[in-house]
């Protein structure tokens, strides 16, 4: 009878190891090619978000007679949260919260620290050799992903297990998985450098001080600091460009009450491009060449702070806190929370799967920690299933409207069919109709000679930046109200002061209005504008204007 419960046991070690490894390889090598608006993360969130509702179900209708009991603490964490989220965000965020509630519950009832080392370092050497093939193809180094920055998170979030091994006794091929761990660790450090990615340099030194923890800090503290230094002195406009950033982000927090209750859902994309189009009229010539269209402060704190507050994002604090004050978490594990909270800092990475997935790992270990109360074992797993059946549909939904979106706008774009306008509107009744759908929705029917709906499908948007200005000069000036294209082609150009296009598009309004005086002005001013980067289109638009 031992025996047999022992063989069972071995096989749920061995399938949880096929489904750690299958989680992960979902969420890094899936990508697509003209399948989707977005082909890099949008594939990924679809194939993680299936297979972890999928996993659970699995593992609760088939091995609930292993799982253990339920503790309170993190029910009552987990519905906290997620009345939090229900109430201040927006309903797209809830299925995320179901991801990690999932996986959570997937690490903390079939945890093992080598099997998951293992399916993260795959995951790691397959983006590398991903990222070798673009290398010498001569394409941008993404590795699979929309940026160099989201291969550097991966890459950054996955060394401190590789370091790990390079000092690890408990793998029985040793000698092997020492030579992985070198090579996986010698790659990514190749790749960093060749991206030119600063914060995934110092985020592997420091992960490196994490799981090394030499004797002498001090030296170790002080020569972060110098590559940190170096860093900030290799792309000096990069490095003005983010505090720019950070500052007109800042100024949005303008008074009490906007700093305890926030600017509400959608509040920094309504918010920060016209604030930044006042800051930049106040601040020198050299600092307008910097700016750009911006739609995240590259700080996840600080955009949490200007859409919801301090006090709910407070209060979220301060419960993580006390569920995570004393776990006692893997080196490793410890290592890559600290790498996702310096990138919290400096970029945005809980757009990519991979860092949701980090914080549940640590989550399970929080939750795996004794002398806490337990809960009823049936009602909890009962929830996670209608949670998983309910992400899984919902998942569903979305990918099949996201897919129908595409095709409808490869329609409008290269086929000029005819009907795409009407199969826009039919997706435009959908849940999952976003800021970015009503834009692309609106140019469509611009496109199509329906500037009248376009404008109104336009104002359906929350976001008010440098493209959506230009939009609605572009429908304005179709519609041939001069007066307002004019005004909206301004704006545009002071939240971008750096870009052509808006200059461009107001001489050919005043070509329409035959008004000479402006044109000329216009034109000198095109002729003599500093360019920021050297594009055909600039060259086209000056020969336009001279000719």
């Amino acid at each position: 009878m031992v025996r047999n419960k022992d063989i069972h046991k071995a096989k749920v070690s061995h399938s949880t190891q096929a489904v750690l490894i299958f989680l992960l390889l979902c969420c890094t090598c899936i990508s697509t090619e003209g399948y989707f608006i977005d082909d890099y993360v949008l594939p990924k969130w679809a194939a993680i978000r299936l297979s972890v509702p999928v996993t659970a179900a699995f593992l609760i209708i088939v091995h609930r007679h292993n799982l253990k009991e339920i503790k309170v603490e993190a029910c009552a964490v987990y519905l906290f949260l997620f009345i939090l989220t229900a109430i201040s965000c927006k309903e797209a965020i809830i299925p995320y919260l179901f991801f990690l509630i999932l996986s959570t519950f997937i690490f903390r009832y079939y945890n093992s620290e080598s099997e998951f080392t293992i399916a993260i370092l795959i995951s790691g050497i397959i983006l590398l050799f991903k990222s070798i093939i673009q290398f010498y193809d001569n394409e941008p180094i993404t590795g699979g992903f929309d940026t160099s920055a989201a291969l550097a998170l991966h890459l950054s979030l996955t060394s401190p297990y590789a370091l790990k091994g390079t000092i690890s006794n408990e793998y029985y091929y040793r000698k092997t998985y020492l030579c992985l761990c070198i090579l996986y660790i010698l790659m990514t450090t190749t790749v960093l450098i060749a991206v030119g990615s600063r914060l995934g340099i110092i985020a592997f030194c420091i992960s490196a001080i994490l799981i090394f923890k030499p004797k002498k800090r001090l030296p170790a503290l002080l020569f972060v600091l110098g590559i940190t230094t170096m860093c900030m002195h290799v792309k000096k406009d990069s490095t003005k460009g983010r505090s720019l950033i950070y500052y007109t982000s800042l100024t949005l927090i303008d008074s009490p009450h906007k700093a305890l209750f926030g600017l509400g859902e959608d509040g920094f994309n309504r918010e920060y491009m016209r604030r930044q189009s006042k800051v930049l009229k106040e601040s020198p010539y050299e600092q307008g060449q910097l700016a750009d269209n911006i739609r995240h402060p590259l700080n996840e704190l600080l955009l949490a702070i200007i859409n919801y507050g301090v006090l709910r994002v407070g209060g979220v604090v301060f419960i993580l806190v006390l569920v995570f004050r004393k776990t006692a978490i893997p080196t490793e594990t410890k290592a890559s929370i600290s790498i996702l909270l310096l990138f919290a800092f400096f970029s945005y990475p809980f757009r990519y799967p991979i860092a949701w997935l980090i914080l549940a790992k640590a989550a399970a270990l929080s939750f795996s920690q004794p002398d806490r109360s337990h809960t009823n074992n049936r009602i909890v797993l009962f929830s996670i299933l209608v949670i998983s059946v309910t992400l899984i549909y919902n998942t569903i939904a979305e990918t099949i409207w996201n897919r129908e979106w595409e095709q409808a706008h490869e329609r409008a774009r290269f086929a000029n069919d005819k009907s795409a306008p009407a199969a826009y509107c039919a997706l435009s009744k959908s849940q999952y109709a976003d800021d970015m759908f009503y834009y692309d929705y609106a140019a469509v029917l611009l496109e199509h000679k329906q500037s009248s709906q376009a404008i109104k499908i336009l104002n359906n948007s929350a976001t008010i930046d440098y493209d959506t200005q230009l939009l609605r000069g572009d429908i304005y000036a179709d519609l041939h109200q001069y007066d307002k294209a004019i005004s909206h082609y301004e704006e545009a150009a002071s939240m971008c002061p750096n870009r052509f296009l808006p200059l461009y598009n107001q001489y050919k309004v005043y070509e329409e209005k035959k008004d000479t005086a402006n044109m000329t002005s216009l034109r000198n001013v095109i002729i003599n504008k500093t360019i920021k980067v050297p594009s055909y289109e600039i060259m086209q638009m000056r020969h336009d204007v001279t000719h």
